[in-house]
């Protein structure tokens, strides 16, 4: 475990074991049998250490470049991404250098996207219908779910393939979270009965 990861909590049992007369070896064991600890023998050593030359268990504060957005541009980069799912990370920076006197980088709103969880994927094929058409569809599918085998022994199947005179445009990136992979706002819209044949027979009698 990182010496970071330590809790002041069990910093403060490791400096007593010390003061105790427990080498680092034994203080690990020990750490790992009653408290469910696992530190190194190095991170042992690192805590004693500034407990001696410091008097203090909590590492000091890590120092580094501060954030160039504050948390309110980050929200606002990432309505601006939500506003549409597929707009491009330049329109997104662009839009927002207009009114902003800090200008950002593709980059960056792309780091902020990203630690929203909004990480971009290629859209899923869906077929253009009308809310009408979705529930009637749904309902369609509970009813056939219902259906006992004896109802289904009257079905037959046949394989087919289907011919397109043209292809579909290649499928378009959008950004979404992970659970939205089907949600109707991140997939993309096509007409599946458009120019094309079918190849091979299918039979159903009336159910």
């Amino acid at each position: 475990m990182s010496n970071r990861n330590i809790q002041i909590k069990h910093r403060i049992i490791i400096i007593e074991f010390m003061i105790e007369g427990h080498i680092t070896g034994s203080i690990k064991q020990i750490m790992i049998d009653k408290h469910d600890v696992n530190v190194s023998k190095r991170g042992i050593q690192k805590i004693v250490h500034k407990f001696k030359s410091e008097a203090k268990y909590e590492d000091r504060k890590r120092v580094g470049r501060p954030p160039k957005l504050s948390k309110r541009s980050h929200s606002i980069v990432r309505r601006l991404c939500l506003k549409n799912r597929r707009v491009l990370l330049t329109k997104i920076a662009r839009i927002y250098n207009i009114d902003s006197t800090l200008h950002v980088s593709t980059c960056t709103v792309n780091h902020i996207l990203n630690k929203y969880k909004l990480r971009s994927h290629p859209s899923v094929c869906k077929p253009l219908v009308t809310e009408k058409q979705r529930k009637g569809i749904l309902q369609w599918a509970r009813y056939k779910e219902q259906l006992d085998i004896n109802k289904w022994a009257h079905v037959v199947f046949s394989g087919e393939s289907m011919f397109r005179t043209h292809s579909h445009s290649p499928s378009q990136r959008i950004r979404r979270f992970q659970n939205e992979r089907f949600s109707p706002i991140c997939t993309k819209k096509v007409i599946q009965h458009g120019d094309k044949c079918m190849s091979g027979n299918a039979f159903q009698n009336s159910m």
